[in-house]
C-alpha cells in the first residue's frame, strides 16, 4: 500500500518539479511502476503457483524472503542509471549504478529458488502448459534482466552507446 501510494502521488503531481528535477523523477517513476508494482505480483503468483503445480513445497522460503526484499530494497532507486553521464548529481547516479549491478541478488535468489524447486521434475514440462510457461518465464527473468542490471555499469554503456 505504501508503494502504490507514492508511485500515484508521483504520476499525479508531475508540476512539482521542472526541468532536470522531473527527469530524475521521470526515471523513479518508470522504473518504480514495473518492478515495484509488476515484478512482485509476478513474484507472488509464481511463489503460489509453482508449489501447487508440483505437489511440492518450495525449495527455500528463508530465500524467496531474501530474493524478495532486497528486490524491494535494491529497485527503488535504479532508475537512474537510465541517466547516466547527465547533469544528475554524481552521487545519484553512483547509487543507481551500484544498486543495478546489486540486483543481480535478488533476479539471481529468486530464479534459483525456482529452478530448485523444478529439479528432478523437468519431465513435467511436456505435460503441464502453465509449468512450461513459468519454466520459460523464469528463464527469461535471468536472461532479460541480467543485462539490463549490468547496462548500468559506465564502461559497459559506453561501449553499447547508451
Amino acid at each position: 500500500m505504501l508503494w502504490a501510494s507514492i508511485f500515484s502521488l508521483v504520476a499525479i503531481l508531475p508540476w512539482y518539479q521542472y526541468g532536470l528535477g522531473q527527469v530524475a523523477v521521470s526515471g523513479f517513476f518508470m522504473h518504480n511502476a514495473v518492478g515495484m508494482w509488476f515484478t512482485p505480483l509476478t513474484l507472488g503468483m509464481l511463489y503460489y503457483a509453482l508449489p501447487k503445480l508440483l505437489n511440492r513445497p518450495i525449495y527455500s522460503y528463508a530465500l524467496g524472503v531474501f530474493a524478495f526484499w532486497t528486490n524491494l530494497v535494491f529497485y527503488p532507486i535504479i532508475g537512474s542509471h537510465h541517466f547516466l553521464f547527465s547533469p544528475l548529481p554524481w552521487w545519484l547516479q553512483t547509487t543507481a549504478i551500484v544498486f543495478s549491478v546489486a540486483m543481480l541478488v535478488p533476479v539471481w535468489g529468486g530464479s534459483t529458488n525456482f529452478l530448485l524447486t523444478m529439479r528432478g521434475r523437468l519431465r513435467d514440462l511436456a505435460h503441464s502448459y502453465p509449468l512450461m510457461f513459468i519454466f520459460v518465464g523464469v528463464i527469461g527473468y535471468v536472461v532479460g534482466l541480467d543485462p539490463g542490471h549490468l547496462r548500468g555499469v559506465p564502461r559497459r554503456c559506453r561501449r553499447c552507446g547508451i
